[in-house]
């Protein structure tokens, strides 16, 4: 139940993202959304609130820019399916894309990996 829980949270995060405009392609679009989600999620404190709730002290920074490129990355793929079945509408797609991505890192164990390799002891 907190997944799900977690993922409402995380779509409507994502969503707020809705207020940039898109600029250039589709692509460079959702990679700047993908982008910025993880690195402000960093710095506005979401990657602690895992951290702790898995008995660690913090999130490390050391790779941050490296994960926001991979999330901008997984942003593309996920994102243009997502758009292309909700005809553009952005606050729509970015709620879903925010919401199926926490749920599809979770079930693949990216969320384990993350704990594992990016929080302090």
């Amino acid at each position: 139940m907190n997944l799900i829980i977690e993922a409402l949270f995380i779509g409507l995060y994502t969503s707020l993202f809705a207020i940039i405009p898109m600029i250039g392609n589709i692509y460079i679009y959702l990679f700047i959304i993908g982008f910025f989600k993880h690195l402000f999620g960093y710095y506005i404190g979401f990657h602690n609130y895992y951290c702790i709730n898995n008995n660690r002290k913090k999130a490390i920074d050391k790779y941050i820019i490296k994960d926001s490129l991979f999330e901008g990355l997984c942003f593309i793929i996920l994102g243009n399916l997502i758009f292309k079945l909700f005809n553009f509408n952005k606050m729509i797609s970015l709620f879903l894309i925010g919401f199926c991505f926490h749920i599809i890192a979770d079930i693949i164990k990216l969320h384990s990996v993350f704990i594992k390799f990016r929080c302090d002891i």
